[in-house]
């Protein structure tokens, strides 16, 4: 039987450090945590966030997006939109870090599913899911 792969979450900020750390404690990945105010801005940020994301060789990086307030099942137009640009953003990101996971939270920060279309959820993952295969094609085209 295979052992679970048990990740650690990125909250040490210098990735050497981080990826000694997992490996001395026996953790088989990284949950790369993104957050909002972290998103590169530019080519420079994006370039010194792939680098510090290679550094991890090794191990298993997964992403995770949980981000307060944001849905891209939002009932507001303009909400539901500005949601899904930034996961496509990230999508890019995890693509050109030759990345295989990511993890999306849904009507995370509320307290209750109110403003919330079902319906424009699935169709916006499944939009986002087509997104994301594109990028990795682009990315890697040997795929």
């Amino acid at each position: 039987m295979d052992r679970p792969a048990i990740a650690i979450c990125n909250f040490i900020g210098n990735t050497a450090e981080l990826r000694q750390t997992a490996l001395e404690h026996g953790f088989r990945g990284i949950d790369w945590t993104f957050k909002l105010e972290d998103l590169p801005r530019d080519q420079v940020e994006e370039s010194r966030l792939l680098g510090d994301i290679a550094e991890l060789s090794g191990l298993e990086v997964r992403y995770h997006c949980a981000f307060n307030g944001m849905d891209v099942g939002d009932e507001d137009d303009g909400k539901a939109y500005a949601a899904m640009r930034v996961f496509e953003k990230i999508c890019q990101v995890v693509a050109r870090a030759d990345g295989r996971f990511m993890t999306v939270h849904l009507g995370l920060g509320r307290r209750s599913p109110e403003g919330l279309s079902w319906e424009r959820t699935i169709r916006a993952l499944a939009d986002l899911v087509s997104y994301a295969e594109s990028r990795k094609r682009t990315a890697n085209p040997t795929l």
